[in-house]
């Protein structure tokens, strides 16, 4: 999503376009994998591979058929939310909705940094979002937890809870480092910050798992 809308409303020069089309591979790899668990989502990964096909990978100003990334993004939320609220997985789903716009946020921000762009609102932008995210993410996993309590008795449970939360903490701490040293933002901190930010989420959905 995050991608689509600098192709489209991103005033970006031809070689942070070409270099947007190169991180797309990237992320069929990615939906085919998760293709491996839900087929029906192979349909995504064919739209993203088509596209691919038909842009540029150095300097271009062509657009390319952004009506296939369109689709792709609408068939993408479309799986999500079934994922989240019409499947009979045993998964918090609060907690799950939630995360998908925080691990979707820094995913986002990995591809762009990746990418070379500079556009720097969407470098302000996306660590806020992050940081909204989180907080709405702590707050659903507050109100979930309290809605348990009677069964929190076990400490490993506790510990993990309390490790997640550090985990959060810390993940949106480094993925807003660039905003509060006003440095330039890299690839490393942000790939510190996804695997910060994916351990505290697996955390508290095993913990809160039917």
């Amino acid at each position: 999503m995050t991608i689509s809308l600098v192709l489209v409303k991103g005033d970006i020069c031809p070689g942070q376009r070409g270099r947007l089309h190169k991180t797309l591979p990237a992320l069929c790899v990615l939906w085919l994998a998760i293709c491996l668990l839900y087929p029906y989502a192979l349909i995504i990964p064919i739209f993203l591979g088509y596209f691919f096909s038909q842009v540029q990978t150095k300097k271009t100003r062509e657009q390319g058929p952004l009506w296939l990334f369109h689709l792709a993004n609408l068939f993408s939320f479309l799986i999500l939310m079934f994922q989240v609220f019409g499947s009979g997985v045993a998964v918090n789903k609060p907690v799950l909705f939630v995360s998908l716009f925080l691990l979707g946020g820094i995913l986002g921000h990995c591809f762009l940094t990746q990418a070379k762009t500079r556009l720097q609102a969407f470098h302000r932008l996306l660590p806020v979002a992050g940081v909204i995210s989180a907080i709405a993410f702590s707050l659903v996993i507050l109100f979930e937890i309290n809605s348990i309590a009677f069964e929190l008795d076990d400490e490993t449970v506790v510990k993990q809870f309390l490790v997640s939360f550090l985990l959060l903490i810390a993940g949106v701490l480094v993925w807003c480092l660039h905003l509060m040293t006003s440095r330039k933002v890299s690839l490393a901190q942000l790939l510190v910050t996804g695997v910060m930010l994916n351990l505290a989420v697996l955390l508290n959905l095993d913990n809160l798992t039917y």
